[in-house]
C-alpha cells in the first residue's frame, strides 16, 4: 500500500474496522437471540456474505491509504449497516424500518 507510514497504519485501522462490524454482524446471528428482523439494524446473514465480497474486491484494488482514507465513511459501522439494509430491500428481503 502506498502512503506514509502513519496513512498506512491508519487505512489498516480501517480496513480492520470494517471486517470487525461483519464480524460483530455475524457474531449476533450467532449468539444473540433476540438479533432478527424486527430489529432495527438487523442485516441479513447473505447481505453480510455480499458486503464482505464487495469489501474483499474494493480492498484488492486500492492501493493507496489515502484512498481508503478519504471513503472512511463508507467503512463505518452506520454505513455497513445502511447499506446491507439497502441489499436487503433490493434482493427482497424484510427489512424493519
Amino acid at each position: 500500500m502506498k502512503g506514509t507510514e502513519k496513512q498506512i497504519a491508519w487505512a489498516e485501522d480501517i480496513r480492520r474496522g470494517a471486517y470487525n462490524v461483519l464480524d460483530w454482524i455475524e457474531d449476533r446471528h450467532a449468539h444473540d437471540r433476540f438479533y432478527n428482523t424486527t430489529d432495527m439494524m438487523y442485516v441479513s446473514p447473505e447481505a453480510v456474505k455480499a458486503l464482505r465480497a464487495e469489501f474483499d474486491a474494493v480492498f484488492a484494488t486500492i492501493d493507496s491509504a489515502a484512498v481508503i482514507i478519504d471513503r472512511r465513511e463508507i467503512f463505518s459501522r452506520d454505513w455497513i449497516i445502511k447499506h446491507g439494509r439497502d441489499w436487503m430491500r433490493h434482493n427482497g428481503q424484510p427489512v424493519v424500518g
